[in-house]
């Protein structure tokens, strides 16, 4: 396992390499959508009528250290933004025009380290008149790894009354990071994680497994768009 999530930490990173230098290789054209074998984990509720309810909202920080007008947040609201008008939704500016409230949040969870001890076992082999002996061998190897999480929940803002959830999103996947992660790394890979998973922000579908989308794809420029 620990060879395999090594394996895959590199062809995340060739995959980009890859990507960036296939677009800028083309005048500029960006490719068509492509993925890596990355699972991003997507887990997403929503209330039955949720296709028919009114799709303007206002998007706001779920996050206590970080407020609505940080810049920061405002350049993850942008992705959110431009991946929630995919599905219909019309961003305003003010609560009383709004119908929906969508709350984000965003981060890098705390590392998870296993530790894996391989030994392989002794042998010999015949040289001349005589037999040369390989003592058993033991290397122990430790993986690091971190939850990459965007959180979208959505709240109800025609009904009177206590704010109730009309729908919720849950993206994450783990990756492996050579230096201490920081919650503004997300930013670089949430139009990403956006882009794969777009087709099921504010549906009822569940828990399932798809594929992160890598590189400078149409997919993710879109996402990224002013």
């Amino acid at each position: 396992m620990n060879i395999l999530r090594r394996m895959v930490s590199l062809l995340l990173v060739a995959g980009l390499a890859v990507m960036l230098a296939g677009c800028a290789s083309t005048g500029g054209k960006l490719p068509q959508v492509k993925v890596i074998q990355v699972p991003l984990m997507v887990y997403s509720l929503a209330v039955p009528n949720v296709e028919t309810r009114g799709k303007n909202y206002i998007i706001t920080s779920a996050m206590k250290d970080l407020g609505d007008e940080d810049l920061e947040f405002q350049e993850a609201a942008r992705y959110v933004r431009n991946a929630l008008s995919q599905r219909g939704y019309t961003l305003v500016d003010s609560k009383e025009k709004a119908d929906q409230e969508v709350r984000l949040a965003y981060g890098v969870g705390e590392p998870q380290t296993t530790t894996t001890t391989t030994t392989t076992g002794g042998y010999g082999y015949p040289v001349g008149w005589w037999w040369n002996f390989v003592p058993p061998t033991t290397q122990t190897d430790q993986t690091t790894v971190y939850t990459t999480s965007v959180v979208l929940a959505a709240y109800d803002l025609k009904t009177p009354g206590k704010l109730a959830q009309i729908w919720k999103t849950n993206l994450s996947y783990e990756s492996i990071w050579q230096t201490t992660p920081k919650n503004s790394l997300v930013l670089v890979e949430m139009p990403n994680m956006l882009a794969a998973a777009v087709d099921y922000i504010a549906t009822n579908k569940g828990h399932m497994s798809i594929f992160l989308y890598a590189g400078e794809c149409q997919a993710v420029a879109d996402i990224k768009k002013q």
